[in-house]
């Protein structure tokens, strides 16, 4: 039994997997698509890193409306961060060539192109077609492929994206919060980049 993994399908008193093996009067052997169970994968890193609270979704729309101020020349890869660097550098070189084997693959959605681009670039490589970033995109909960795009973007980028205080109840400084939201960021794309791609691509591929 191959399903999505929405509440409609996978629940326990309701869903369509346990009514249809109650119809049938037998177990059936659950086959949950590797597409959907990858995003909720990177839907629990993106939380469990997320200690603050933040950043919020709203900070991808902000991030959005400011890109037009951005410089794309000037950005910064995890090269240019001694501690990024020495997170990646053990496995920098197979991930990039891993990457740009996949970009070889044709008919890739262009998210995913990206999301591949993005990882090399982060990383200190080269695109085949060169560096060139594309305007971000709307966010939807749905497709967590977004949060990982939206999360190195911003990385890349973030000596030029001010990031503003949010309003708590802890009045925390701007610069801490700053600080934490930046620290997020970078979890999730050295997740994304040193682990995520291969386990992403590995099951698209399969």
């Amino acid at each position: 039994m191959c399903f999505d993994t929405t509440a409609s399908n996978t629940g326990c008193k309701g869903g369509v997997c346990i009514k249809l093996e109650a119809e049938l009067g037998k177990d059936l052997l659950n086959l949950a698509c590797r597409h959907h169970v990858s995003e909720i994968v990177l839907e629990k890193v993106f939380s469990l890193h997320d200690s603050a609270r933040s950043p919020k979704l709203e900070l991808f729309s902000h991030f959005r409306d400011f890109w037009p101020q951005i410089d794309q020349a000037k950005y910064r890869t995890a090269m240019d961060d001694k501690d990024a660097a020495q997170r990646v550098t053990e496995i920098r070189d197979d991930v990039i060539t891993f990457a740009l084997q996949q970009l070889s693959t044709e008919n890739r959605r262009d998210d995913y192109k990206e999301l591949l681009e993005l990882t090399v670039i982060f990383l200190g490589g080269i695109p085949p077609k060169g560096i060139k970033f594309r305007y971000p995109e709307a966010f939807h909960r749905a497709r967590w492929m977004a949060c990982a795009i939206y999360a190195i973007k911003m990385w890349l980028f973030r000596d030029q994206f001010p990031i503003q205080q949010r309003q708590s109840s802890e009045r925390a400084s701007r610069q801490s919060y700053s600080q934490k939201v930046w620290n997020h960021l970078l979890r999730v794309s050295l997740f994304v980049t040193t682990t995520y791609v291969k386990y992403w691509f590995t099951y698209k591929s399969t």
